[in-house]
């Protein structure tokens, strides 16, 4: 990328680096606290360089098709390398990040393979981490429609992008020499559309022009606060078993970390029923999904008032992922009528905690105040 301009050159490191430092500064977290980077795609590390010199301390990885790039990240700033892949799907990246900087990829892609893209950052972020990206929006459609830059592309090219982007707040087409790799042009509503969907990121900031006043710049932060469940609801449901009638739902995954004490925790109301009927839970799963652990919560309290049930636990060392779940009258010892309001998943909480004592019910043990039912 280096093409004898040395302020230029160096500016766009900064650039970057300016974004970044304002995502660390909207998400309140220290910059003393990102240990982890990853830089997709890293090129030959025109923003690595950056990033390297600002976060001394942290581990660097570096991915990306051009192996050469690559290397020379591997060697000049020590990142650990990692190369990527055609598919998404196909990249394997095994550490967790504080911190993802991801400049002028999805700038080439058909959307299609932005969710895959973001899906997998969202994977491989810590909780609390801060994904930072670029997309083609205004300014790309100004230049193209004054006739500043073509981006590689004819006279009929560039009229169907702009079809497209009008039409629908994006537009992709292929380079001519080239097969899933072109130019994207979004608009901040088509973009901000893709964030809404992802279950685990909620939005810092949107800077148009933000990257070398030039790509629009999004910076997310991985909340575990707003993660959404498998049925995508919200507030709370309604539900009335018959003793005979089961109830099982699980959320999303949560990425988790072995050996680190999480806070899980949930809202209900009950009308009816009894102890060792139902209960909430967290459940950790190793590398295959296998179940390898479960913390429970009996729900005790029938008042028809809203009731707290917190889980205190720590991740088992095979731990690398969790998933929340309520049981009804399934995998109990108790079978019984229930009237329950249970908050949807968006509404419990699930985060990595330190100072409170481990605390949950033992599934094995059905002794209660009340008397066994």
């Amino acid at each position: 990328m280096y093409a004898g301009n040395v302020t230029h050159y160096f500016g766009v490191g900064q650039s970057a680096l300016d974004c970044i430092r304002l995502a660390l500064r909207a998400s309140g977290r220290e910059p003393s606290k990102v240990k982890s980077i990853l830089d997709l795609p890293c090129g030959h590390g025109r923003v690595l360089r950056a990033l390297k010199a600002s976060f001394p301390d942290a581990r660097l990885t570096a991915c990306d098709l051009n192996r050469d790039g690559v290397e020379f990240c591997e060697k000049v700033f020590g990142a650990t390398p990692v190369y990527s892949r055609p598919k998404v799907e196909d990249i394997s990246i095994r550490d967790t990040f504080d911190l993802i900087w991801c400049g002028s990829l999805l700038t080439h892609l058909d959307d299609t393979y932005w969710k895959d893209f973001l899906n997998l950052f969202t994977s491989v972020l810590s909780f609390g981490g801060i994904l930072v990206f670029s997309t083609h929006g205004r300014k790309v459609i100004e230049n193209i429609v004054s006739g500043e830059s073509t981006y590689g592309l004819g006279e009929a090219e560039l009229s169907y992008l702009l079809d497209e982007y009008g039409r629908k707040g994006f537009g992709y087409i292929d380079y001519k020499t080239s097969s899933n790799y072109g130019i994207s042009v979004s608009s901040p509503s088509f973009v901000l559309s893709m964030i809404e969907k992802m279950s685990d990121l909620r939005i810092l900031s949107f800077i148009e022009k933000g990257w070398d006043d030039h790509q629009d710049v999004v910076c997310c932060v991985k909340d575990p606060y707003i993660s959404i469940s498998a049925e995508k609801k919200v507030g709370m449901k309604q539900l009335h078993l018959d003793k005979d009638q089961q109830y099982c739902v699980n959320s999303n995954k949560f990425q988790v970390k072995p050996n680190q004490k999480y806070l899980a925790g949930t809202k209900v109301i009950c009308t009816k029923g009894a102890p060792h009927c139902a209960y909430f839970a967290v459940m950790m799963l190793d590398s295959n999904d296998k179940e390898i652990a479960r913390y429970i919560r009996w729900f005790r309290n029938f008042s028809g008032e809203a009731q707290e049930y917190p889980i205190v636990c720590v991740a088992p060392k095979d731990s690398v992922s969790a998933i929340l779940g309520y049981r009804i009258n399934m995998e109990t010892p108790s079978k019984g009528g229930f009237e329950v309001k249970l908050s949807a998943f968006s509404a419990a909480t699930f985060s990595p905690c330190e100072d409170l004592a481990v605390q949950f019910d033992n599934a094995n043990d059905y002794s209660d105040a009340e008397g066994k039912p």
